[in-house]
C-alpha cells in the first residue's frame, strides 16, 4: 500500500512538472494561464478530475506559484460549469497562494475570480470587498488588463444590484484602460456587460452594434461558454424589439454550446429562451413545453432565482389558457414558495450585509477607494425590486381569486341547483384568499371608485392597531388621516384614471414614524372601466435608516469627525460651480503638519493620531459653520470658504498659526506643533485642478520659506 501511495504521488508529481512547463500567455492576453486553465473552457469535468494530483505535487514541492496557477484553472472550470460556490473557494485559494508566492497579478486575478463566485452567489457585501482588496494592490503595482478585468467585475456588480447606467459606465472605463491590447476575453465580456446594460437603459441600437462586435470577436475564441453568453444577450435584447426569428435562432445555437459543455445551467437557458420565443409567436403548447424543461433544469440545480423568473413567465401564460387546476396548480404552488423563501433569504442577507458592511467600513479606511465602495450600497435598490415585483404578482394573485368569486356568483345565479356547492366553493376560495394575503407582510387592501375599502388583511390592522373589519366600508382619507391621504391623493387619482403608480412616502402611526413604499394598481373589469384599486404597502424604514447611516459613513473621516476626500472633492466641485454662477471669489487653504514624521517617530503612533485629532478640532473652531474642514490624508488638511473676500484666507491663516502656539497634550507628553499653510484664493475659479492646485503651490512656497508659516497664492 506505501509503495503504491509513492508511486502515485511521483506520477502526479511528474504530471505536474510537465503541465507546468506548457502554460504561457495567451494569444489575445499578456495573462499566463496554465494549460488546465485554458482546456478547462471545452473539457471542465476531465479537468477537474486531474487536477488534485497536479495540486498535491505542487503542494508537496512547494511550488506556490504553479499552486496558484492550477487552482486558477479549478476557478474556471468550475466557472464552466456553473458551479459558483466552487468557483468562489478557488479562486480565494488561488489568492493565497498566490500571496505565499509573492506574485501580484495571480493574487488579482484570484480575488476577481473569487468575487465573481460570491457576486453569482448574491453576497454582494463580499464581492465589494474582493474587488476593492484588487484594486488597492494594482494602485502599487498597476496592470491595465488586470484593472479591465476589475472594472468588468464592477460592471457586472452594478448590473446585479439594478444599477444599469452604472454599469454601462464601468464596462466602458475598462474598454479604455485595455486600450490598443487585444486581450479577446477580458474586451469580449466588457462589450457583453456595455450591450446589456444599454438595452436595459433603452438604447437598443447601441447595445445591437456593440454585441454584433463582440460576436465578430468571439469566433477567434474557442471558448464556448462566452459564446452562450452573447447568444444569450442577444435572444434578450432581441426579445425587447419583437424579433423572434432570431431569438430562436440564439435559443438552439445556446442548446448546441449546452450539449457541448456538458453544462445544465445553460441548457435550461437555451429552453427558457425558447419558450419565450414561443409565447411571442403565439405558440402557448411550445412555450409551456419550452418553459417546463427550463424550469426543471434550474430546479435540480437549485438555482432558485433562475427557476423563479422561468415560472413569472410560465404561470401567467397557463392562466391565460385557462389550464385545468391539476396543471396550474403545481407550478403556481411552487412559484408561491420561491417567492416566500427568497423574499426571506433577502430580508436575512440584508439584514447581515449591513452589518458586515459597517465593520468594513470601521477596519478599511482607505478613503481613496470610498467612492467605488458607496456603490455597493445601492443594492438595496435590489430589495426594493423585489418587493416591487412580489407585489405586482401579488395583485395578480387577489385579482385572479376575486374573478373566481365572480364566476362562482355567477354560477350560482344561474345554476340554483349548486347553489350549495357554489357557497362551499365561494368560502374556500375566501379562506385561500384569506390565508396567502393575511400572510404577507404588507398592507394589502381594495378600494373602490369612492376610495372606500371593500378589502383589507390582518397585517393593516396590526399597523394600524384596529380590528380589519372595522375598515370595511369607511374612506382612505378617514383611516389614514388628513396628511398621508393629501400625499397619497393624487396617486390615488392616477390610479383611479386606470394609471398603475409606485411611491415612497413618511407619517406617523401609533406614535411611530414609519417609511412606506407603495403600489396602486387599477381594478380593471372585464367592460375596460376601473372599478377601483388594490393598494400594496411596505415599511421601509429600516433600509432608509441603514441608507442614511451608510451616506454618513462614507462621507467622514472617523478619526477626526471632519469631512473626507471624498467629500471634499463633492463639496469643492460644488463650490466652483456656484463660484462661476454667481461670481463669487472662493478661497482654498492647504495645510499640513510640520515634521509630522520626527512626532511619529519619537512619540510613537498613538501620540501622532492624538496630534491629528487636536490639530484638527483646532482647525474646526476656527471657520463659520458653512466653510468645510476635510482631512485629505495622513497629516493634510484643506478649509474651503465660499464667498471669500481678498483678505480672508490669511485672516484665517493667522488665526490657526495663534491657536498652534498652545502644545499638544497626549498623556504625560506635551508636542509643540507648527504648520505650513498654502492660501489659492481667485476670483475667477476655472476648474477643480487649477483651484487645487494654487493652493498646492501656495503651500509648496510656505514650507520653501522655513515651515510654520504661510503663503498666498491669487488670481
Amino acid at each position: 500500500m506505501g509503495m503504491r501511495l509513492h508511486l502515485g504521488v511521483l506520477i502526479g508529481l511528474a504530471h505536474g512538472l510537465m503541465c507546468a512547463t506548457v502554460w504561457a500567455a495567451t494569444s489575445d492576453s499578456d495573462v499566463q494561464r496554465h494549460a488546465q486553465e485554458i482546456r478547462a473552457l471545452k473539457d471542465p469535468q476531465a479537468v477537474l478530475a486531474e487536477l488534485p494530483a497536479q495540486i498535491a505535487a505542487a503542494r508537496q514541492r512547494g511550488d506556490f506559484r504553479e499552486l496558484a496557477l492550477l487552482h486558477l484553472a479549478e476557478a474556471n472550470a468550475c466557472r464552466v460549469i456553473a458551479n459558483l460556490r466552487c468557483q468562489a473557494d478557488a479562486g480565494g485559494r488561488a489568492h493565497e497562494a498566490a500571496e505565499r508566492a509573492g506574485e501580484v497579478a495571480l493574487q488579482v486575478r484570484g480575488l476577481i475570480m473569487q468575487s465573481r463566485g460570491t457576486l453569482a452567489l448574491q453576497d454582494f457585501s463580499r464581492t465589494s470587498q474582493l474587488l476593492t482588496t484588487a484594486e488597492r494592490i494594482l494602485i502599487h503595482a498597476p496592470d491595465a488588463e488586470a484593472l479591465a478585468d476589475v472594472y468588468l467585475a464592477y460592471s457586472s456588480l452594478s448590473y446585479s444590484v439594478g444599477k444599469h447606467a452604472k454599469a454601462a459606465e464601468y464596462a466602458k472605463r475598462g474598454l479604455e484602460a485595455l486600450g490598443d491590447r487585444a486581450s479577446l476575453i477580458i474586451r469580449i465580456r466588457l462589450m457583453r456587460n456595455l450591450a446589456r446594460a444599454l438595452a436595459q437603459t433603452k438604447d437598443i441600437p447601441g447595445a445591437r452594434a456593440t454585441l454584433r462586435d463582440a460576436i465578430g470577436l468571439v469566433e477567434g475564441l474557442d471558448d464556448p461558454k462566452l459564446v452562450a453568453e452573447l447568444h444569450l444577450e442577444s435572444a434578450r435584447i432581441a426579445r425587447t424589439d419583437h424579433d423572434v426569428a432570431t431569438q430562436e435562432a440564439d435559443g438552439q445555437r445556446i442548446l448546441e454550446l449546452a450539449r457541448r459543455l456538458e453544462n445544465t445551467q445553460v441548457t435550461g437557458l437555451g429552453h427558457e429562451v425558447l419558450g419565450l420565443a414561443a409565447l411571442d409567436r403565439g405558440d402557448k403548447p411550445a412555450a409551456h413545453s419550452q418553459l417546463a424543461k427550463a424550469q426543471k433544469h434550474f430546479q435540480d440545480l437549485k438555482l432558485s432565482r433562475d427557476e423563479r423568473r422561468v415560472l413569472r413567465s410560465l404561470v401567467p401564460s397557463l392562466m391565460d389558457e385557462q389550464a385545468n387546476r391539476q396543471v396550474l396548480e403545481r407550478p403556481m404552488t411552487r412559484l408561491m414558495w420561491l417567492e416566500s423563501k427568497l423574499e426571506s433569504e433577502d430580508r436575512t442577507f440584508a439584514a447581515d450585509d449591513f452589518e458586515a458592511r459597517l465593520n468594513f467600513f470601521k477596519h478599511e479606511m482607505d478613503v481613496k477607494r470610498l467612492e467605488e465602495v458607496a456603490v455597493i450600497d445601492k443594492e438595496r435598490v435590489a430589495s426594493l425590486a423585489a418587493q416591487r415585483l412580489l407585489a405586482i404578482w401579488v395583485a395578480a394573485l387577489v385579482a385572479l381569486l376575486l374573478l373566481v368569486l365572480a364566476i362562482l356568483f355567477y354560477m350560482q345565479r344561474r345554476y340554483i341547483a349548486a347553489r350549495a356547492k357554489a357557497e362551499l366553493a365561494l368560502a374556500a376560495s375566501e379562506a385561500r384568499l384569506r390565508a396567502v394575503t393575511d400572510n404577507i407582510p404588507a398592507l394589502i387592501a381594495h378600494v373602490d371608485r369612492e376610495q372606500r375599502y371593500t378589502f383589507v388583511n390582518k397585517f393593516m390592522g396590526r399597523v394600524f392597531n384596529i380590528d380589519p373589519s372595522s375598515m370595511l366600508g369607511r374612506t382612505m382619507r378617514g383611516v389614514r388621516g388628513e396628511e398621508i391621504y393629501a400625499h397619497n391623493q393624487p396617486y390615488i387619482e392616477r390610479a383611479l384614471r386606470g394609471e398603475p403608480v409606485q411611491f415612497e412616502g413618511k407619517g406617523v402611526v401609533g406614535g411611530r414614524e414609519y417609511h412606506y413604499q407603495s403600489s396602486f394598481v387599477p381594478d380593471i373589469g372585464a367592460d375596460g372601466k376601473v372599478a377601483g384599486l388594490f393598494a400594496f404597502t411596505f415599511d421601509i424604514t429600516e433600509l432608509k435608516r441603514a441608507q442614511a447611516e451608510l451616506d454618513r459613513l462614507i462621507r467622514i473621516d472617523s478619526m477626526t469627525g471632519a469631512a473626507n476626500r471624498r467629500h471634499f472633492d463633492e463639496r469643492l466641485g460644488s463650490a466652483i460651480a456656484s463660484a462661476r454662477r454667481h461670481g463669487t471669489a472662493i478661497c482654498l487653504l492647504y495645510l499640513d503638519i510640520d515634521r509630522f514624521k520626527e512626532i511619529n517617530d519619537t512619540h510613537g503612533h498613538a501620540v501622532g493620531d492624538a496630534v491629528i485629532i487636536e490639530v484638527a478640532r483646532r482647525v474646526q473652531s476656527l471657520v463659520r459653520a458653512d466653510d468645510m474642514v476635510a482631512r485629505l490624508g495622513g497629516d493634510e488638511f484643506a478649509v474651503i470658504v465660499e464667498q471669500a473676500s481678498a483678505g480672508t484666507g490669511e485672516a484665517i491663516a493667522m488665526k490657526m498659526m495663534a491657536a498652534m502656539e498652545a502644545p499638544v497634550a497626549a498623556g504625560d507628553i506635551q508636542v509643540q506643533v507648527k504648520v505650513s499653510i498654502g492660501i489659492g484664493f481667485t476670483l475667477q475659479p476655472d476648474t477643480f485642478e487649477h483651484v487645487l492646485g494654487m493652493a498646492d503651490r501656495a503651500l509648496y512656497g510656505a514650507k520653501s520659506a522655513g515651515r510654520g508659516t504661510y503663503a498666498i497664492e491669487s488670481a
